[in-house]
């Protein structure tokens, strides 16, 4: 899953050489912009020298941040509250969820997964963002490791932005095998259980039918 650091400076070259799009392991293309910006987050928000205090990142030691590469990425996808809430609406999240401008990259150092950067499009131009959300991270590599992009599994990353909540579609060839709530949806969701499962499963209809109201209530409340 992880690319080596040679393997990184190769296609990091290719990039400036021939503009073509890449692959993730999750057979996922990228426009290689995109993929410069995130190469450039990492550069400006972990090894510029400035960058003292490593804590906040998840890196313990400088080694730690020198060795850092990118690791897998999401397109961040969502489903618009007006579709969410329409009493007619689909109860298809595959279908409602549409891509936006964001892409969450994971940063790996020593074959772990650390922290997520953000990249964003800002004025017709591709740039990193934001940097941070180590748990988020750690929850993506688990989905990752039950569900191997290496035996053909896909992932869509969808937020659900006024329920605060991140959810990840896994899927097999046509076939949806299910969605899988991080945190902060089980805890939209009213899960009796709150802890991460990366094996704990729902079909779109529940997901709907659960995140909903949350919607609706914050909508309300001007969150």
């Amino acid at each position: 899953m992880e690319r080596t650091f040679i393997q990184r400076l190769i296609v990091i070259g290719f990039i400036f050489i021939f503009p073509v799009a890449f692959l993730s392991s999750a057979d996922e293309m990228i426009p290689p912009d995109i993929l410069n910006a995130a190469q450039e987050g990492i550069n400006i928000f972990l090894k510029d020298r400035r960058v003292t205090d490593l804590e906040p990142f998840g890196f313990s030691s400088r080694k730690d941040v020198d060795d850092a590469v990118l690791g897998d990425w999401f397109q961040v996808f969502t489903v618009h509250p007006d579709n969410l809430l329409r009493d007619d609406a689909s109860r298809d999240l595959h279908s409602m969820a549409v891509p936006t401008n964001l892409w969450k990259f994971l940063i790996m150092t020593g074959g772990k997964a650390t922290i997520l950067l953000t990249v964003n499009l800002v004025n017709d131009k591709w740039t990193p963002s934001s940097i941070g959300a180590a748990g988020l991270a750690k929850e993506l590599s688990e989905i990752l490791k039950k569900w191997p992009g290496s035996a053909g599994y896909k992932y869509r990353f969808i937020t659900i932005f006024q329920a605060k909540s991140h959810l990840v579609e896994v899927s097999l060839g046509e076939k949806i095998i299910g969605i899988i709530p991080l945190i902060s949806a089980r805890m939209a969701m009213g899960l009796d259980k709150r802890d991460f499962d990366p094996m704990d499963l729902y079909n779109s209809e529940d997901v709907i039918t659960r995140i909903r109201p949350v919607v609706r209530k914050n909508i309300e409340m001007g969150n």
